[in-house]
């Protein structure tokens, strides 16, 4: 059972979050004719929103758990508006079959890993390891390129990462985790 709540809150809250932040941009940016296309690019723009917010404010000195929650509360008012909308209701019946489709191969990909118990980012490669290190140091660290004392090795693959300034996908991973409370 505990297990089926971890699946569920690693899927269920990242396209949450980027449905609710994107859907506050899509609202004004997406006006007309084009609203329709307002659930399927929300989470595009959610993930430009988090993305461009989390480093900017790690650039700034302001480590990521500070900004987690007014995110959070973004993406509650964009669900709340998205909610609100007439057609929405209509948009979700007439895609509720691919998006069942897309979830269910999603929970299908990752049960393997689940039943391991190595349910990270994309697996148990170096790769995850890496993206999980690193999302838990924006969490409670400014952005910047952390030394690299005796005894914590794990610091140099951060170090080598934010030397790169590729840290937007980083720093959705690490308010994902930190809202759900999971890897």
């Amino acid at each position: 059972m505990l297990a089926a709540v971890s699946v569920l809150a690693v899927f269920a809250v990242p396209p949450a979050l980027l449905v609710g932040c994107g859907y506050v941009l899509a609202k004004p940016l997406l006006a007309g004719r084009f609203a329709a296309l307002r659930p399927w690019l929300s989470p595009a723009l959610g993930l430009a929103l988090v993305g461009s917010v989390g480093p900017l404010s790690g650039a700034l000195g302001i480590p990521l758990r500070s900004t987690a929650w007014p995110l959070v509360a973004l993406a509650g008012a964009g669900w709340c508006l998205l909610l609100r909308e007439k057609g929405s209701r209509r948009w979700f019946r007439a895609h509720l079959p691919a998006l069942l489709v897309v979830l269910l191969a999603l929970v299908l990909a990752a049960a393997p890993l689940a039943y391991q118990g190595d349910l990270t980012t994309i697996g148990v490669s170096i790769d995850a390891i890496s993206y999980n290190v690193r999302s838990e140091f924006v969490q409670d660290n400014p952005l910047r390129v952390p030394g690299v004392p005796a005894g914590q090795p794990w610091l140099g693959w951060v170090a080598a990462q934010i030397a790169l300034l590729r840290v937007g996908d980083v720093y959705f991973l690490g308010l994902s985790s930190l809202v759900a409370s999971r890897r």
